[in-house]
């Protein structure tokens, strides 16, 4: 499909609405595939809600129809369309591609999808990510759709030249963003530190445009990575599996299973403090280690790192020994 190219406003107007972008990009995955894409949106979205919270109100309307229409509007005539150059994918922060707007830059369907994404979750406007073919056997083109009661849809596409307009395709794929799993987002968090692979359920026949490409996170500063960790944290409180895991955990170091807890406590002092100890430093750092793995493996699962310390603090454990 060919967008039609157009003229946009400048939107300085809005300038203090975004925070602003440092202009970094980080390679995530090379030889991305669709699904690489489709699973990495919802972690930019995630990691910098922040970015559209301030103009997601401006665009609210009556009804959800009416927001959507204004959040096409907004997109069509203030950020100009550019086709990623052959063999990138370019996912943008809301923040990024508010700054790349205007000629001769522009954004393609994947950082349009994430930019209204972005606003429809801090609007908390249920939603589903399609992607499309059309003249090929892979898919070439993503955008948001809006689930209706009734069964219908709203369609925002920032490609067409109207709202609610669908350019028909052979085949499509729909993915529901989860607005469940963004509750309790940190409003402080934003986009960098990007690990070099991301997961996701790969799918090698579905390769194209939005294919075999290197996938690229054009960003600004913060600390993404641990915002995603925070996301996992998030989803994985309730989850049943990993509650067992924390109470496994805490049972362990509650017990002092194996002597765990009683060494482990080292873990939480300074060098300084493990060298007025008596410690040596090389087996204090591997304890270190040790205690941040055992750390990051319980947050990911869904628990609070201070109730971790808990059972067997290093007071508690000195004081016992003393």
């Amino acid at each position: 499909m060919e967008a039609v190219k157009r003229a946009v406003k400048s939107g300085r107007e809005f300038d203090n609405l975004f925070p602003r972008a440092n202009g970094t990009t980080q390679t995530i995955k090379r030889n991305a595939n669709v699904s690489h894409t489709v699973n990495f949106i919802p972690k930019v979205v995630f990691a910098t809600l922040h970015h559209t919270s301030k103009i997601a109100p401006l665009l609210k309307g009556k009804d959800v129809y009416e927001t959507c229409k204004n959040i096409w509007e907004f997109t069509y005539n203030h950020i100009t369309y550019e086709k990623d150059a052959h063999g990138i994918e370019q996912v943008r922060s809301p923040a990024r591609t508010w700054a790349d707007r205007q000629p001769p830059q522009g954004v393609d369907c994947d950082c349009y999808t994430t930019f209204i994404s972005s606003i429809l979750t801090n609007l908390k406007i249920p939603h589903t990510y399609r992607i499309t073919k059309y003249k090929t056997d892979y898919f070439q083109h993503i955008y948001p759709i809006v689930p209706l009661k009734d069964g219908t849809y709203i369609t925002i596409d920032c490609v067409l030249k109207e709202f609610d307009k669908e350019e028909p395709y052979n085949e499509k794929q729909d993915t529901k963003m989860d607005l469940q799993y963004l509750d309790g987002v940190d409003e402080n968090s934003t986009l960098t530190d990007i690990p070099n692979e991301m997961g996701g359920n790969f799918d090698d026949n579905d390769l194209g445009e939005l294919g075999r490409r290197k996938l690229f996170a054009k960003i600004g500063k913060g600390k993404f990575f641990q915002a995603v960790k925070k996301g996992l944290h998030i989803i994985n409180r309730l989850n049943p599996a990993t509650v067992l895991l924390r109470t496994g955990v805490l049972a362990s170091m509650k017990l002092n299973m194996m002597k765990v807890a009683q060494n482990i406590k080292w873990g939480y002092l300074s060098e300084e403090e493990a060298a007025k100890r008596g410690i040596i430093m090389d087996k204090f750092r591997r304890l270190k280690n040790v205690l941040e793995k055992l750390e990051q493996i319980f947050f990911s699962a869904g628990g609070k790192i201070e109730n971790l310390k808990k059972p067997y603090s290093l007071a508690e454990a000195t004081d016992k020994e003393k």
